[in-house]
């Protein structure tokens, strides 16, 4: 196969090749736009609203944390996992997690499409490596699997040896072409920025046309065209200029004024049609001109939803059915770093989340990456979200050990259970039983010095001053009923 064919070969859908300067267009890597500027994209690059759109979103993307998890509903993660290290930490030997996704990102907004070789590994799983772009086409044969031709050669790789990126899906065999479609805007935008350099390279001076009474020679006119461009033009512009032989200058037909042709508002306008066509909000490339305290927040919003969503998506599904493919985890792209608020909003947040029982503590202290605290790892259970009778017990619960302890320590009985808001109570018996069965005293000693000792007592009453010889390490587990019924169960540790 020549040049030009494997340089042709399947890619029609991308060329618009009508006539031979379409193709000698083609073969040199640009096209003339209706501005007149040669777009290719490398020349694309130098467009400051184009590659900025781009950078955004392939920039958040590769800051996102990619996590694997075990499947099932506790969302485990899977650090121990073979997957872990290409997934969170590097595609290959050369290419972080990071910028994998960056780059692969970048060139599929760009493209439409872009490709990764998947090769064995001795030291992870699998490594990734990014093919160059406009090496690899895609080709969808009729069973619906994907090919791979890859320029140099001979035989088209089978879809489990490539990672395929997919843009906007308007294709297909592949995504939406995103620099064909916006070849004209770049174009434009690139005729503005030379136009207005050139205004300035001639010290903003507009041109005008020398009136000469006679009709001069070719070497007159050769010799003040000469002069014109070489001692009055750039940084001479604004030299005095000397006319011979009873010529004039005038300003008709001269330039439009850059003014009156509205550079400036048609550059701004660029920059709007640029994020228009990558569905980006204006602000996130520089143009603030609509952007305002109240709506900036929504517009970033908006932009994780509207324009990073779907690229995530992209990754996740990719990943997950082209690499991923014994099923024994899942990747997904986590959105925390990018929802952030403030540290006053995040604590109203993590307030309320640990309050309501739907975050404990060392979520929180992992999310702004604390150490655990020991004991941290509990839901907390608000008792507005209890059912009365699990409301009325803990009261209970809890004042009956309140008039206990103070009854114990000295407190008159009636005045505690007064205080702590208990009815009236008398005492009626002695304590029941210990619930330890009784031993030689030097084995029960040993026992007491060894291990604590449970005492339990029955009381038919609520009594308080119940007088229990001082045992080592003991707990003392008290059972009260009072008069309407209720129960309470009380344990004391001495």
């Amino acid at each position: 196969m020549g040049f030009v064919s494997r340089r042709l070969a399947g890619r029609a859908r991308n060329l618009d090749i009508k006539t031979s300067a379409d193709l000698a267009a083609f073969l040199r890597g640009s096209r003339e736009t209706w501005s007149g500027a040669n777009v290719s994209p490398s020349e694309a690059q130098k467009d400051a609203a184009w590659v900025a759109g781009l950078r955004d979103i392939a920039e958040d993307i590769g800051k996102l944390p990619f996590i694997a998890y075990y499947p099932g509903d506790d969302r485990r993660r899977a650090t121990d996992s073979p997957w872990w290290t290409v997934i969170h930490d590097r595609a290959s030997r050369g290419w972080t997690s990071q910028a994998f996704r960056e780059h692969l990102t970048y060139w599929a907004q760009h493209d439409g499409d872009a490709f990764a070789l998947q090769v064995p590994s001795a030291t992870q799983r699998v490594e990734l490596i990014p093919f160059k772009r406009g090496l690899v086409r895609a080709e969808a044969l009729s069973d619906g699997h994907f090919v791979y031709h890859v320029e140099g050669m001979d035989e088209p790789l089978p879809a489990r040896r490539v990672f395929h990126l997919r843009g906007f899906a308007s294709a297909y065999d592949g995504g939406a072409d995103q620099f064909r479609m916006a070849r004209e805007d770049i174009g434009l935008s690139l005729a503005m920025e030379r136009h207005a350099g050139t205004f300035f390279k001639n010290g903003a001076v507009l041109g005008g046309v020398v009136e000469h009474p006679a009709e001069m020679s070719d070497a007159a006119f050769d010799r003040l065209k000469a002069s014109l461009n070489e001692d009055y033009s750039g940084e001479n512009s604004h030299n005095w200029l000397i006319l011979e032989e009873g010529a004039k200058v005038s300003t008709a037909g001269s330039p439009v004024d850059p003014e009156k042709s509205q550079l400036l508002d048609a550059r701004k306008f660029q920059v709007t049609e640029t994020a228009r066509r990558l569905r980006l909000p204006p602000h996130k490339i520089g143009d603030l001109e609509h952007a305002t305290f109240t709506n900036i927040e929504h517009q970033a919003i908006e932009y994780v939803q509207d324009s990073l969503l779907p690229w995530a998506l992209r990754w996740e599904n990719a990943f997950n059915l082209q690499v991923i493919t014994d099923g024994s985890v899942y990747a997904e792209l986590l959105f925390d770093v990018l929802l952030r608020g403030d540290s006053a909003v995040r604590s109203n947040v993590y307030a309320s989340a640990v309050q309501n029982g739907w975050m404990t503590q060392n979520d929180v202290r992992r999310r702004e990456n604390l150490p655990p605290l020991d004991g941290g790892d509990v839901l907390l259970t608000p008792l507005t979200h209890a059912t009365p009778a699990e409301r009325d017990a803990k009261l209970l619960n809890d004042r009956s050990l309140a008039a206990s302890r103070l009854a114990m320590t000295g407190w008159d009985p009636d005045d505690v259970l007064a205080v702590v808001g208990l009815p009236p109570m008398k005492f009626i018996g002695k304590p029941g039983k210990q619930a330890v069965a009784a031993q030689p005293a030097p084995v029960q000693a040993a026992a007491q010095a060894a291990q604590p000792l449970e005492l339990t007592v029955n009381v038919d009453m609520p009594a308080l001053q119940i007088t229990n010889e001082a045992q080592p390490h003991a707990r003392i587990t008290r059972h009260i009923r009072f008069e309407d019924g209720r129960t309470a169960t009380v344990v004391e540790e001495e």
